[in-house]
């Protein structure tokens, strides 16, 4: 006998942040964000841009850094918020919710 599962369907952006980082990569979300709160084309949007060749500068980076701590309950220690690229950024929000438990 095969037993069904019943599906639940969200709009992106519509998930409480626990539910957001287990469904979602860093990587998609960080994309997601950048597309939709900082208007950011998403076809510039690569592992390997960094976050000035997306058109973010200093303010609007701390700005980003404090989205992703509050969307996936993290803290970014100062001394890891240097990063490169937008691979980057998303290989640290992912060990920092693997190391949190998430």
């Amino acid at each position: 006998m095969v037993t069904l599962q019943p599906t639940v369907l969200a709009l992106p952006g519509t998930l409480p942040p626990s539910s957001r980082s287990a469904d979602m990569s860093a990587y998609s979300h960080l994309a997601e964000v950048l597309a939709e709160k900082y208007d950011v084309a998403p076809d510039k949007i690569r592992p390997e841009a960094t976050l000035s060749d997306l058109g973010l500068d200093s303010l609007m980076v701390v700005e980003f850094l404090f989205d992703l701590e509050d969307d996936f309950d993290i803290e970014v220690p100062e001394e890891q918020a240097e990063f490169e690229t937008l691979g980057e950024a998303a290989a640290l929000i992912d060990e920092l919710v693997k190391a949190k438990g998430g």
